[in-house]
């Protein structure tokens, strides 16, 4: 829980949605800086309880504790697919741009890039993202909004609050 409140990025890799180390109620009892990327199977699905009941779930819990943003898949997906998809995901996202001068990826951007990475196309759907766009900034992905001044294609930039 320590990372979700002083770090930039949580990446959790394994079984679901890393519930049985930080439970939902834990959870929402902290103050959020990191972004979610949860790469287990259905860590991005969401239920709906009741007929009346809007649906409920991880992603939520995270966005309602502070977390600018989750990525998750919605349905269960091999090990290989999803290493292919979190692999290509943090490349796309935190590694350098390859132009010299082009703006850093959005999150958005790099999760539709993402799909690209699995064969399977039920896997490529899965991969989801709950949030505000995001930019990466120099060294870091983060949380805190610069303001009106900082925008990017019509989107909050957010910078390391360090």
């Amino acid at each position: 829980s320590k990372i979700l409140v002083d770090k930039d990025v949580l990446i959790y890799c394994g079984h679901g949605s890393g519930t049985r180390y930080i439970p939902m109620l834990s959870l929402l009892r902290l103050s959020v800086r990191a972004v979610g990327l949860l790469f287990g199977c259905s860590s991005a699905a969401l239920d709906q309880p009741g007929a009346l009941s809007d649906p409920a779930g991880v992603p939520f819990a995270y966005l309602a504790a502070g977390s600018p943003a989750v990525v998750g898949m919605l349905t269960s997906v091999t090990d290989r697919e999803a290493d292919y998809l979190t692999l290509r995901l943090l490349r796309t996202w935190l590694d350098a741009p390859e132009t010299p001068g082009e703006p850093p990826a959005e999150l958005w951007e790099a999760v539709v890039r993402s799909r690209e990475a699995p064969k399977f196309h039920v896997t490529r759907a899965s991969l989801v993202m709950y949030g505000l766009p995001l930019v990466r900034t120099t060294g870091a992905a983060v949380c805190k909004p610069t303001g009106p001044a900082g925008h990017h294609k019509g989107f909050p930039v957010y910078e390391n609050a360090d």
